[in-house]
C-alpha cells in the first residue's frame, strides 16, 4: 500500500481487523492517496481510530480522505471525537 500511488478506495470490511491490525494499517495509510476507506464490521474499538487519525495526520502527499465507514466496528463516542478533532484532511469540515 505504501508504494501504490493509484489506490484511492480501500474496502477491508468484515475482515476481523483488530486494534493491532489498524496500528499497522495506519502507518501505511500515511503514505497513500486514499480517498475512501471502508473498515466497517471489524473488531476495532476506539483506540483504532486514534491510530488511524495519527497515522493519517502524517500523510506526506497531502491527499484528502473524503469518506470513511467504520460502522459496526465497536467504535464509541470517544474514538469518534478524537478522530474528528485530529482530522484536518476532510474537505467538507
Amino acid at each position: 500500500l505504501s508504494e501504490n500511488h493509484y489506490l484511492e478506495e480501500l474496502d477491508i470490511s468484515l475482515n476481523e481487523i483488530t486494534q493491532v491490525g489498524m496500528m499497522s494499517l495506519a502507518e501505511v495509510l500515511g503514505h497513500s492517496n486514499l480517498m475512501n476507506l471502508n473498515i466497517s464490521k471489524n473488531l476495532l474499538g476506539d483506540e483504532s481510530l486514534v491510530f488511524l487519525a495519527d497515522g493519517l495526520k502524517k500523510n506526506e502527499k497531502g491527499s484528502v480522505l473524503e469518506k470513511i465507514d467504520f460502522s459496526s466496528s465497536r467504535v464509541g463516542d470517544s474514538g469518534i471525537l478524537y478522530f474528528l478533532e485530529k482530522r484536518l484532511f476532510f474537505s467538507f469540515l
